[in-house]
């Protein structure tokens, strides 16, 4: 299936899923919308195949060692594991290739402790979260990370909520979100990351077509 279907399909996904009321985002912010959950088998392989496909045509121009990894909190219930890792793990094993690796981030929601398998550390590390990572959490792991040996380069993601009146988490983290959707929050409008022409997502359509 093409970069365009999986997409467009997604994108119909992600609005059926979509919820209207009063919601306390993990920004600590309020909304009327919340992102329901996308975790169905055919939701989550297509999740799976555009992360594939992006890592393949991420490899052809990037070269280097590359680590994907996630977030896993260290008390987790059954449902959190549904989880992103889980995507992501498929992913790195559907491409198969010797420069690209996959593990897991671990934070402790209390302590805010951060560890990670011991991996070379001439990696780049790109992180694969979900929308609904506790914006604090995503923070903590960023800037403990290199205190590991380790930088994050750039974080992909399904859906990328943007707010209005807030800071965007690009500004927080100072590093670059590529999402497969874009859901604006002040116009209620849900896009591919192929329909949205300016900065800093035009810079990735070619990783998307």
């Amino acid at each position: 299936m093409s970069f365009a279907i999986l997409l467009d399909t997604l994108k119909l996904d992600v609005a059926k899923a979509m919820l209207y009321g009063d919601f306390l985002l993990s920004t600590n912010r309020f909304s009327e919308v919340w992102i329901g959950t996308l975790n169905t088998g055919e939701v989550r392989k297509r999740v799976c195949d555009l992360l594939a496909n992006f890592w393949r045509r991420y490899l052809e121009e990037n070269k280097g060692n590359y680590l994907l990894v996630n977030i896993e909190q260290f008390e987790e219930t059954p449902e959190s594991s549904l989880s992103i890792n889980a995507i992501a793990k498929e992913a790195v094993e559907m491409v198969n290739h010797p420069d690209l690796h996959f593990e897991n981030v671990f934070v402790d929601p209390d302590s805010f402790e951060v560890s990670i398998a011991e991996h070379p550390q001439d990696v780049t590390m790109l992180m694969f979260v979900e929308p609904s990572v506790p914006h604090d959490l995503l923070i903590v792991a960023c800037k403990h990370l290199p205190e590991l040996g380790y930088t994050v380069k750039e974080i992909i993601t399904p859906v990328e909520r943007k707010q209005s009146r807030e800071p965007e988490i690009r500004n927080d983290l100072q590093l670059e979100f590529i999402p497969f959707l874009v859901y604006e929050e002040q116009h209620d409008k849900l896009y591919t990351i192929t329909e949205l022409n300016e900065e800093p997502y035009s810079r990735y359509h070619d990783y998307f077509l």
